[in-house]
């Protein structure tokens, strides 16, 4: 029974196109035509390259000092509400005492 489903993998892995197998690496289907990534070296010059990756970095940046600053904003109100807090508990605690 094992020997019911025994093949050679080396022909698949040569390319070889015996037992059925569809040669596709002589067609131009896959020459012209086809999807290529939008960044392709071959369509944009070095300096055009730099500066989309610069434009990058520079949206990066600028993403993540958006965050800091909302961050850093919401800490130094939660400081500033903490501040309020105590001083209204000290001058209670005058009154009081």
């Amino acid at each position: 029974m094992a020997d019911e489903f025994k093949f050679d993998l080396q022909r698949f892995a040569d390319g070889g196109t015996e037992g059925g197998a569809d040669d596709t690496t002589g067609g131009t289907e896959g020459d012209k035509g086809g999807k290529g990534t939008p960044d392709a070296p071959e369509t944009k010059t070095k300096e055009e390259q730099e500066a989309d990756v610069q434009k990058r970095i520079d949206d990066a940046v600028n993403q993540a000092k958006a965050r800091w600053e909302k961050e850093y904003q919401k800490k130094a109100d939660k400081a500033k509400r903490e501040a309020e807090r105590l001083s209204q508990f000290v001058a209670l605690k005058h009154k009081v005492g």
